[in-house]
């Protein structure tokens, strides 16, 4: 085998069936670095000297443990801590807790993780940058603050609790002279703000930035945000794509978000579009009603040019723009949607409200029969019940009048 086993204070360990439960709880005092492997794995091989000299580089380190264990000699003691999917595969351990690292497997990077990791408090109610695992839903935010854990979630006490659960947190950054955060789009695609002081300042960064670039145009949520909007008119997704890059570098200062070019031309049908002119850019003055049209342009065009500094500017305001809302209150009741008086649409919500009051009427004279059948129906038994007690009545009087004369005929005999 090409692995030492090696005990030292119980810091270094190698991991066994006969001390994971030791390990497990030693990981309530103190956190674990962990490497499961196959010794019949090549890139483990790789990866091991690597290991070693981060494990000698912590060995007289009271404050982290590292361990790790065989999983194929050793498969329950793997499975016990976690499920493990490939080797090798680097893990932490805390508080009972163990999950995946995703970091480049170089020397630097797992120190500088281990030195994070050192400073773990399980009992510090803010998201930590190692509670990040793989993070699939967008997007999230990194608060990096030169301070600890603890102090930098203390930073965090006047952010509203939905924000809370959408941020991690990366302390000891000692290079920062002021707390940044950053906005992850996707895994590469992210937006670093910078001197963010105050919990104001990430709470208004994130009502912001929650909408992904390049989402859908909403348009009565096209108010939410205190950014212009551009709004990309696509076709194909490679329209899509062409922008993508543009999109989340002016993420700040401009929403960009799409919309299908036949879609857009039922809701504007006032707008002169034509699908060859596709991808276009509609740039949005300050007030988002009114729109700037770009046509045919690249997205390095459209920045290389100037254009995207002066619409932020509000160069282009009021200058040849068509106007897609009213110019009144940004409300839903202003959104301007042509389609709605259309004589088309017209006629089948015409169509429609008659076909309901048909069937209003229908449904009142249906309940008038049933209840008059139903008054017919208890006026013939009460006839009946009526003309079979007469009948009974006469019967009994015919019968007690034969007894009375009867009965006097035997007194006069």
């Amino acid at each position: 085998m090409f692995l030492t086993v090696v005990f030292s204070l119980q810091i270094k360990m190698y991991v066994n069936a006969s001390n994971q439960e030791d390990l497990l709880k030693l990981s309530q005092e103190k956190p674990a670095f962990l490497l499961f492997f196959s010794h019949f794995c090549g890139h483990c091989k790789r990866a091991y000297p690597m290991w070693t000299e981060f494990m000698t580089h912590y060995e007289n380190d009271t404050d982290l443990i590292t361990a790790e264990s065989d999983c194929v000699d050793n498969p329950q003691t793997c499975n016990f801590f976690m499920k493990v999917n490939g080797y090798p595969t680097f893990a932490y351990l805390v508080n009972k807790r163990a999950a995946e690292i995703y970091i480049r497997r170089n020397l630097t990077n797992f120190i500088d993780f281990a030195e994070k990791l050192k400073t773990y408090d399980p009992n510090i109610p803010c998201k930590m940058n190692i509670d990040l695992e793989r993070k699939n839903e967008f997007p999230y935010f990194m608060y990096n603050s030169s301070s600890s854990y603890l102090d930098s979630c203390n930073s965090l006490s006047g952010v509203k609790e939905d924000y809370k659960k959408l941020i991690f947190i990366e302390p000891l950054s000692k290079s920062l002279t002021s707390p940044l955060l950053t906005v992850f789009f996707e895994k590469d695609m992210s937006v670093v703000f910078e001197k963010v002081e105050t919990s104001d300042d990430i709470n208004e960064i994130m009502k912001e930035q929650m909408q992904i670039p390049l989402s859908n145009f909403v348009p009565r949520n096209h108010i939410s945000t205190n950014r212009r909007i551009a709004l990309l008119l696509y076709s194909e997704k490679r329209h899509i794509n062409q922008f993508k890059d543009l999109a989340y570098k002016r993420a700040k200062d401009i929403l960009f978000q799409k919309m299908n070019v036949t879609d857009f031309k039922k809701q504007f049908p006032n707008v002169k579009i034509e699908e060859s002119d596709v991808p276009l850019i509609l740039f949005s003055d300050k007030n988002k009603n009114r729109f700037l049209i770009r046509k045919q342009q690249t997205a390095s065009e459209l920045e290389n040019n100037g254009e995207i500094a002066k619409v932020i500017n509000g160069a282009y305001d009021n200058n040849n723009m068509v106007m897609l809302f009213d110019d009144g209150q940004n409300n839903d009741s202003n959104f301007v949607n042509e389609s709605t008086s259309h004589p088309i649409l017209l006629f089948f919500m015409i169509f429609a409200i008659v076909l309901l009051i048909l069937f209003l009427i229908s449904f009142s004279i249906s309940k008038y029969c049933k209840i008059n059948r139903r008054r017919r129906r208890n006026y013939y038994l009460d006839h009946i019940i009526r003309q079979a007690s007469n009948i009974v009545s006469d019967s009994f009087h015919r019968l007690s009048h034969k007894s009375s004369v009867a009965g006097n005929k035997d007194i006069m005999l």
